[in-house]
């Protein structure tokens, strides 16, 4: 079951403002600044957070009424339960980071041992503004509404693969990705590119719109991008971008929570931005795949990995690690001259919170021949059947997508 902490634990996002000097911090001048980048994603009006974390300067009363519980921020935040990001610190730094600093951490311990107070709203700063694709030159969604159904199997999630055409009769570079939520109920969702003939086939042999696809999309595809609540527009490192062939079809497959509400239709857009000429520097989500585990029964802890040796000089911006529900951790490695780098470690995986990273200071990695990637994956099988390989209903994944160009 995925679950929404209540309102408390979104607010612990906000603790990343940064109080005047000698003054008690305050919500609109220290801590909404704070909630407007890091929330707002999720919790305005109508957003897939269960509330809103808006609070109007001509309502005193929205922000009373929350107030009440503002004491408890600092429990959730101290026991790690939010900000919802699962990569450690410690080994990277990336791109939008949801993750408080220490520092961060102590604003909010100050301004709830102030007393929350929501200070004049005259002194609240600029809204921010969240990054936008530059421009949108296709839009795309399924022909019609789905309304997600839970079934024995999946508990309260749906998981489904939306065929769409973004009608190519020459080749295109996409060089962003959006994704435009059409429910409140949309938790994450993957874009990939496919043959058109095997999309087609996936397709036709369900009988409803798009088709179910718990563990993937099928073979053949390959990522094209990814969302989840609170991730910005993604606009791909300058001069990369990912190809697409004449005639290619695209496959959005969406995982829907259904245990914070009823069912509700969805009919999610996709944007993409293509570049305006061929990319001088040719991108791919290229797969580390290990494709030879088997978790046993009850195995708790079970690890494996699979190493990418690098064939040519190339530069590496970003990761997207994949693993099934019973995953535990992901780890990738870079070995350069028998060294070995932390790339992205995440120690407490959640399948349900699945994105890309792209890299931030530095922005990339400059890799050459001789050097090797290398993706960890671990595992807990508390059932009765042996884990591996696969998109069927006893098996897992571990890949790691590392965004390369050449």
């Amino acid at each position: 079951m995925l679950i929404f902490f209540p309102l408390f634990a979104m607010v612990g996002l906000a603790a990343c403002g940064q109080a005047e000097s000698g003054s008690a911090p305050t919500w609109y001048r220290d801590v909404e600044p704070v909630v407007s980048e890091h929330c707002a994603a999720c919790h305005e009006p109508g957003d897939v957070g269960p509330v809103s974390l808006e609070f109007p300067a001509d309502d005193p009363a929205a922000y009373a009424s929350a107030k009440a519980i503002f004491d408890e921020v600092v429990t959730v935040l101290d026991s790690g339960q939010m900000p919802l990001w699962l990569a450690d610190r410690s080994c990277s730094h990336y791109q939008h980071e949801r993750s408080l600093s220490d520092a961060e951490r102590r604003l909010f311990h100050s301004f709830v041992s102030a007393g929350s107070q929501r200070g004049d709203p005259s002194t609240a700063r600029a809204p921010f503004v969240p990054p936008a694709l530059r421009q949108i030159d296709a839009r795309l969604s399924a022909e019609s509404s789905y309304t997600p159904t839970p079934t024995p199997a999946t508990g309260f999630t749906d998981t489904r693969c939306f065929v769409l055409d973004p009608a190519l009769t020459a080749a295109k570079d996409v060089i962003g990705f959006d994704l435009r939520p059409g429910s409140k109920r949309v938790h994450r969702a993957q874009l990939f590119s496919m043959p058109a003939a095997r999309a087609r086939s996936l397709d036709e042999a369900d009988t409803g719109l798009g088709y179910f696809c718990p563990l993937g999309p099928g073979a053949e595809a390959a990522l094209v991008g990814e969302y989840v609540p609170g991730v910005f527009a993604q606009e791909y490192p300058p001069a990369t971008g990912i190809r697409l062939e004449a005639g290619t079809l695209l496959v959005l497959q969406v995982l829907y929570d259904l245990g914070t509400g009823d069912p509700e239709p969805d009919r999610s857009e996709v944007e993409l931005e293509f570049a305006s000429a061929p990319v001088s520097h040719p991108a791919r989500f290229e797969p580390i795949n290990q494709l030879a585990f088997s978790v046993p029964p009850h195995a708790v802890g079970y690890s494996a990995a699979a190493t990418y040796a690098v064939p040519r000089a190339s530069t590496l911006w970003g990761i997207a690690p994949h693993l099934g529900s019973n995953g535990r951790q992901a780890h990738l490695s870079l070995t350069q001259s028998g060294a070995d780098t932390c790339l992205i470690d995440v120690p407490t995986w959640d399948a349900s919170w699945e994105q890309s990273y792209f890299f931030d200071r530095p922005a990339s990695r400059t890799l050459a021949p001789g050097d090797s990637l290398t993706f960890s994956c671990t595992w807990d099988n508390p059932g009765e059947v042996a884990l591996g390989p696969g998109f069927g209903a006893n098996d897992e994944a571990c890949t790691g997508y590392a965004y390369l160009s050449e």
